[in-house]
């Protein structure tokens, strides 16, 4: 699925992981009230694991919606499109990964400097 994302937005494989990373920071600054939370929710890997699935749903559209356009658009309306489909990500969270994500404290007991 990623290579055919790749094929119809025209782009290098690394644009592509940085408009995800992009947009997953986007998402995240839309939910965090702080720095600390914006830091806890970028370094959260269940948050991540749970926001690219509901991401690669909305790709899935727009594959759906694309491929036969693929000769007929330009490399710009392409992109639009894309964003345009990937845009209902922000309508989109978790509470209960949101809840741990922002509110549980790891505790790290023991001697750190032993390890």
């Amino acid at each position: 699925m990623q290579q055919q994302i790749i094929t119809l937005l025209q782009v290098s494989k690394n644009e592509y992981e940085v408009t995800i990373i992009s947009n997953y920071m986007a998402w995240c600054r839309k939910h965090e009230h702080s720095n600390i939370q914006a830091q806890r929710m970028l370094t959260s890997q269940a948050l991540f694991n749970w926001w690219l699935q509901e991401y690669r749903k909305l790709e899935a559209k727009f594959i759906d919606i694309a491929t036969p356009y693929k000769g007929y658009l330009s490399k710009e309306d392409m992109q639009r499109l894309h964003k345009q489909e990937t845009m209902h990500i922000h309508n989109l969270f978790s509470k209960p990964l949101l809840y741990t994500t922002l509110n549980k404290r790891q505790e790290i007991n023991g001697n750190p400097l032993a390890n």
